[in-house]
């Protein structure tokens, strides 16, 4: 199947379009850009290389990908900024390049954000992740794979949203989210295990979900430390609790406090 780009677009030279990629009017692409089969660019996007863009993507009006970092450091940067497949970006969504010294920003595979989202230098953000509109990450923040930010939510620098983690709307985190549980609010204090979210999602088992939650309140209920607490816990029983301790145990950020027990 052919391409289609309107007559209006601007595209360097440079630019690889792959089949059947559709690109608006007034587009503006430059650098050096790669775009997978199948991708649908809208009107009035701006696409700054290097960056590669996967198959089956629909990137809506007035995106913003590759600008440059909101940094005073130096912009080069040596690998491309990456954008896996299937990925939906809502209107205005700007995604920046990163800064020299780290990896540069990438997005993995069948990620929805929507309306406003800013994704700032040098994020890595994993598979199925979802950022509602006017979501910000700065700098350096790391989204695994299931993660979801609610709408008009904010994450600090080098913070970590655990696997399968569930942010209410209007949270504001600078420490580490970890996987599986649901938060939301200032300071994002853990409120329990992200329950409905993981049984729709990652199709958990009841008894996963069933092992998280006893974990949870032991966690909670115990009078020592979190860090005393987690080290009595017997990970080796479920994949799922080992993935939540061993989190919190190689957290650097640390971890925001528990709410209440379940």
């Amino acid at each position: 199947m052919s391409v289609h780009i309107h007559p209006t677009a601007l595209i360097d030279k440079s630019v690889i379009v792959e089949k059947n990629v559709s690109i608006g009017a007034y587009s503006r692409i430059i650098g050096d850009v790669k775009i997978g089969r199948n991708t649908v660019i809208s009107s009035h996007v701006n696409i700054h290389g290097p960056v590669i863009i996967g198959e089956d993507n629909f990137i809506s009006s007035f995106v913003v990908i590759g600008s440059h970092a909101q940094h005073l450091k130096d912009f080069h940067v040596e690998q491309p900024l990456q954008i896996g497949n299937k990925n939906s970006l809502s209107s205005h969504v700007t995604i920046n390049q990163g800064i020299v010294g780290y990896p540069n920003t990438s997005i993995g595979n069948n990620g929805f954000f929507g309306d406003f989202v800013h994704i700032a230098h040098n994020c890595i953000i994993g598979n199925y992740v979802t950022l509602l509109y006017t979501s910000v990450l700065a700098g350096h923040v790391m989204m695994q794979d299931h993660s979801y930010m609610g709408y008009m939510s904010t994450g600090s620098q080098f913070t970590t949203v655990g696997e399968g983690a569930y942010l209410d709307n209007m949270t504001a985190f600078d420490r580490d989210i970890p996987p599986f549980v649901k938060c939301g609010g200032r300071n994002a204090p853990i409120k329990e295990i992200a329950e409905e979210y993981l049984l729709e999602n990652l199709k958990l088992h009841q008894k996963d979900i069933l092992a998280l939650r006893e974990t949870y309140n032991f966690i909670v209920g115990s009078d020592t430390t979190i860090h005393t607490s987690i080290a009595q816990i017997d990970t080796n029983r479920n994949l799922f609790v080992h993935k939540l301790v061993s989190f919190i145990k190689n957290s650097k950020k640390g971890i925001p406090r528990f709410f209440e027990k379940k």
